[in-house]
């Protein structure tokens, strides 16, 4: 499996960075020629800022890391659901947060999981579940 489909999106990177996200992740999306070529790689944030051509690049979060961001439990009632399916033509992965009475506060679909969950985490900061500060203290 390519390093690109195992973490967020360029798009969805700079998106947690404009919401001022700022934990570091083992991957970063980079444009080493600042050719609008960006790929993920492992190279350390310092490294790239020193030694590449064009400074500018973005955590690359992956499945994991996003899973840590991402609260169990919202407003003490709301449980984080996560299911891969399969249905017609579509696979994929489903995120939502959901009651007992399986009331749905969010959902999302996405064929990537890694942008499922960045997707998820976006919603909830954009609505006041989770707070920056808190991302960045992990």
């Amino acid at each position: 499996m390519k390093l690109e489909e195992q973490v967020i999106s360029l798009d969805l990177a700079r998106k947690l960075h404009d919401l001022g996200v700022r934990s570091e992740s083992l991957f970063r999306w980079h444009d080493p020629l600042n050719d609008n070529d960006w790929e993920p790689t492992a190279l350390k944030k310092a490294y790239i800022e020193k030694h590449d051509y064009n400074p500018e690049n973005y955590p690359a979060y992956t499945v994991a890391e996003l899973g840590e961001m991402l609260p169990v439990c919202i407003q003490d009632y709301y449980w984080l659901e996560i299911h891969k399916i399969a249905r017609n033509k579509y696979d994929g992965f489903i995120i939502k947060y959901v009651n007992d009475s399986f009331y749905s506060i969010f959902i999302t679909a996405n064929k990537k999981e890694a942008d499922a969950r960045c997707l998820t985490l976006v919603y909830l900061i954009e609505n006041n579940y989770v707070k920056v500060e808190d991302l960045n203290d992990k």
